[in-house]
């Protein structure tokens, strides 16, 4: 709402290092071959330990692969494709994307 009345703030979305970690993710995690961690470090200028935390959960549940090039979904992570992309979703744009839905609700 606050878009359409002209308030370009309103509808830009986050960009933050961590936002950016977690779009990269979104796209390459959906790429059969996966991705190499210099492509991460080169589109998010963040240094690979920025997916250190959501990698290590990743990893304890069987669903990504990682090779010295890169990492990729496994057969468990494909089946579980959005759950796995979920994991790199910074916490405080989970706190805000619900109480936007809670203001638009009321």
């Amino acid at each position: 709402r606050a878009a359409e009345a002209g308030d370009a703030a309103a509808g830009r979305e986050f960009r933050g290092a961590a936002d950016r970690v977690f779009e990269f993710m979104l796209g390459a995690l959906r790429l059969r071959r996966g991705f190499a961690w210099p492509l991460f470090e080169e589109r998010t200028g963040q240094p690979r330990a920025a997916a250190d935390a959501p990698l290590e959960v990743s990893r304890e549940q069987g669903l990504v692969e990682e090779s010295a090039h890169g990492l990729r979904a496994s057969e468990r992570g494909w089946r579980h494709l959005n759950a796995l992309c979920e994991l790199f979703l910074p916490e405080e744009r989970i706190n805000v994307e619900a109480a936007n839905l809670r203001r638009e609700a009321a």
